[in-house]
């Protein structure tokens, strides 16, 4: 087998296809499906269409009677400005994990960017990777903004079974900037409630309304931490300096299983010196005990050696509030 060219003219053109008549005896053979037809414009080479069938006349193990060269080959030639809009597209994603499905396994799911359409709107869509125990199948979309406008890069999520179904919920926490008195807005959707096959349209479970709540300043993460078996969300929000120290608050939305009560504050860093923008949180119920608690990975910056330190403090949750953090690992400390 080797590669070979020949010339066709076209006969004729529809939406999706090219008729096309072999000139000089070339013809399209067996092995030739899927080969690119090419034309030159500007001189250059260009892909108008792939190939598809033919009579392959004077082709190999073809009767010798058949003298019909014609061939038809599927157009590609108008998918070029579908092409670069595809390739323009952001392509973003922010990934949670969790049984989605309520069979035991965990899934993954990625909210993905699609940038704007041409009316100007974000467009948004959540796949879900499936896991069938021994790998993960082809992701689907289980949801799509569609006509509502939903800028990905406003959106901070976290997951969870927030109604207590066994089944894994998504929740989105939205940046809606300021209110023109200069109030931060953010809403807190209890955005896809999980049905086991697909996800429910996006609710609002939380609006800050008068309450000014910066998005900016939000670190969101989910757990049981009043281990009621439905996961309730924690916020581990920024204070920045007070009195010449870094202060951090740790405000949970508890879940009801229907809604999300109003926020509270269970763990304050006052007194002491508490840098949001070097913590990590993340909820787990570390102490056995059904509740979930709060570890956070702490960037301790440089010590006296040039070396790099971290340290995962460990904040245990007695339903209620959250204990003082103690430092359960220190990379100083090898």
């Amino acid at each position: 087998m080797k590669a070979h060219t020949g010339a066709f003219t076209v006969d004729d053109v529809d939406t999706n296809q090219l008729a096309l008549i072999g000139q000089n005896g070339d013809a399209l053979c067996a092995g030739d499906t899927g080969g690119p037809l090419l034309r030159e414009r500007d001189g250059k080479s260009e892909l108008v269409a792939v190939n598809s069938k033919s009579w392959q006349s004077g082709c190999w193990g073809i009767d010798e009677a058949e003298v019909r060269n014609g061939a038809i080959s599927s157009r590609v030639d108008d998918l070029n400005v579908w092409l670069q809009q595809v390739r323009a597209l952001p392509r973003q994603a922010q990934v949670v994990d969790g049984d989605f499905d309520g069979d035991g396994k965990s899934d993954v799911a990625a909210l993905y960017d699609y940038g704007r359409d041409a009316q100007g709107r974000y467009q948004s869509s959540l796949w879900v990777f499936k896991s069938d125990g021994t790998t993960f199948r082809a992701p689907r979309v289980a949801w799509d903004s569609g006509t509502t406008s939903w800028d990905w890069s406003r959106s901070k999520l976290t997951s969870g079974d927030y109604n207590g179904d066994g089944k894994t919920d998504i929740a989105v926490l939205y940046d809606y900037d300021q209110t023109p008195e200069g109030t931060n807005h953010s809403k807190l959707w209890w955005a896809f409630t999980s049905t086991g096959t697909t996800f429910n349209p996006p609710t609002v479970a939380w609006d800050s309304g008068a309450m000014s709540w910066n998005w900016d300043a939000s670190k969101v993460t989910s757990g049981d931490y009043n281990g009621d078996g439905k996961t309730d969300i924690g916020v581990l929000y920024n204070y920045g300096l007070v009195d010449g120290k870094y202060r951090s608050k740790l405000w949970v939305f508890t879940s009801t299983g229907t809604a999300l009560q109003a926020p509270k504050i269970i763990w304050d860093s006052d007194p002491i010196s508490w840098n949001w923008n070097a913590s990590q949180p993340l909820s787990g119920d570390a102490s056995g005990d059904g509740k979930a608690d709060m570890a956070i990975f702490y960037d301790s910056g440089t010590a006296s050696d040039g070396r790099t330190r971290q340290a995962l403090w460990n904040l245990t949750s007695n339903g209620d509030t959250m204990t003082a953090p103690r430092k359960d690992w220190d990379s100083a400390i090898q």
